[in-house]
């Protein structure tokens, strides 16, 4: 593997963005780019153009390695992550099965027309339900462990007891939630 850098401390961010890496794709042996925080000083068209950019090194095959404190953008970019807190590792693997252990399983909202006490009572038996509780008026917080389409079985599940789904979707779980609560747990 062959590793190269750039550093000119007469240009800014995105003439590096812009210009640099650009000329990296395609005209290179190099296997592996190491960005620390890429998106700094970035407008928001130059942010879409990075991530536009990597994604493009990414599909040609190649390694990006980004340092970021700005989560909200490693959680768009990367397919993998690790987690440092005090210079130490504190976890790794991809985004969803990082959520997955923050929140014990997958997560879905849904909100039904009507919900009853039998209603609550079937999405509590669920196979591999581990939480099923009200958030507000009609609407329930669902958290399964194996990861599979819940929608059909709560729709079905609804009409069984006079309901109706009016909408479910599968809740994300936020980078920054989870590295809060691990840094949390550390502490």
């Amino acid at each position: 593997m062959r590793l190269c850098s750039f550093h000119n401390p007469r240009w800014d961010v995105g003439n590096c963005i812009r210009t640099v890496i650009p000329s990296y794709s395609g005209r290179t042996t190099h296997d592996l780019l190491i960005l620390d925080e890429p998106a700094e000083g970035l407008d928001p068209v130059g942010v879409i153009e990075e991530r536009d950019i990597l994604r493009g090194l990414v599909s040609e095959g190649r390694s990006v390695l980004l340092s970021s404190h700005q989560l909200p953008e490693v959680q768009q970019m990367c397919s993998r992550v690790t987690i440092l807190n005090q210079g130490r590792t504190v976890t790794e693997g991809s985004v969803d099965s990082l959520a997955r252990r923050l929140h014990g399983g997958v997560i879905y909202k849904a909100e039904f027309d009507s919900l009853s006490p039998e209603l609550m009572g079937k999405l509590k038996k669920i196979d591999r339900v581990s939480v099923v509780e009200v958030l507000h008026d009609n609407v329930v917080r669902v958290v399964v462990s194996k990861d599979y389409d819940l929608r059909p079985f709560l729709a079905r599940s609804a009409t069984e007891y006079g309901s109706l789904l009016l909408s479910c979707e599968r809740e994300e779980a936020s980078l920054e939630e989870l590295f809060l609560s691990l840094v949390r747990e550390g502490d």
